[in-house]
């Protein structure tokens, strides 16, 4: 890929993150979830009576952080606790009527999320030079595909953190990176949309990474309005974002075979159908 090409893809991938982790944390209530969050998440609403320790193992947060989660998910009346009869000392996560209502949503809001997003997924598998051709995958599998895409997103995180030495958290500052770099000059205003907050917020995530010297504000570069504030990547910006980059190059296979089932769901059938698989999916849970 040509470097544009390459800056492009970056910041396609930065706006379906946020369209992703938007959909859970609208649904779960968490403050932009992390992909390991991400997965505990779907481990509780597809496997009800699922343990504490298996929850900790499917999605690789520590013992703390999974409890943490699941106080937030009891607040919200999303799930209960209780021991295992089996072994006591084992906590088993179920759901209550409002999680199984929201497991039974989720494969929909799913599909409806990767329907949109399928034109852009397309055009990302072009920019990886991945086949011209997918196959649609099983219609009814939403939640198997958002693990898939939780996974590859631990992946380049993992990548970019590892390059960066951690000077970067994965999450809205790398997405709002790859969105200014990808469009120097752009506008908070602009920035504040695609990231799904307020302006406010927008001037908060800048702020980290004016402080983190990655981003720069700039005056004077519009004409006619001189008073008019714009983005752009300083060198050090440049330099974390072309990680970003070399991080998808190092994954480009799990993202091409990501994207790829993201696109085919240009040609699922009518929600509908969904609809019914999610009733199949939901009358399959059962503990572990």
């Amino acid at each position: 890929m040509v470097v544009s090409a390459e800056r492009r893809t970056a910041g396609l991938l930065g706006g379906f993150s946020e369209e992703f982790t938007r959909l859970f944390d609208r649904s779960f209530g968490t403050d932009w979830a992390e992909n390991a969050e991400i997965l505990a998440l779907l481990r509780i609403v597809t496997v009800d009576g699922t343990t504490t320790r298996v929850i900790a193992q499917d999605s690789g947060l520590d013992r703390r952080a999974v409890t943490r989660l699941i106080a937030r998910l009891r607040d919200r009346g999303i799930v209960t606790v209780a021991r295992t009869p089996v072994d006591g000392r084992t906590v088993a996560v179920v759901l209550t009527p409002e999680g199984r209502r929201l497991a039974r949503r989720l494969p929909g809001e799913f599909t409806e999320l990767f329907r949109n997003s399928a034109s852009h997924a397309a055009e990302i598998v072009n920019l990886l030079h991945g086949p011209e051709d997918v196959t649609p995958p099983p219609v009814g599998e939403p939640l198997e595909l958002a693990r898939e895409i939780a996974r590859v997103g631990i992946q380049l995180g993992d990548h970019t953190r590892a390059a960066t030495g951690g000077a970067l958290r994965p999450g809205r500052q790398l997405a709002a990176l790859a969105q200014i770099d990808a469009n120097p000059g752009i506008r908070p205003s602009r920035l504040s949309a695609f990231l799904g907050v307020t302006r406010g917020g927008a001037a908060y995530v800048i702020d980290q990474l004016s402080a983190a010297g990655l981003v720069e504000r700039l005056r004077g570069t519009v004409p006619d309005d001189s008073r008019a504030v714009v983005l752009r990547p300083t060198p050090a910006g440049v330099r974390v974002a072309t990680q970003l980059v070399d991080a998808i190059s190092a994954n480009r296979a799990a993202l091409i075979a990501v994207h790829s089932a993201i696109a085919a769901y240009a040609r699922t059938p009518d929600p509908a159908a969904t609809a019914t698989a999610a009733d199949q999916f939901q009358s399959a849970l059962e503990p572990d």
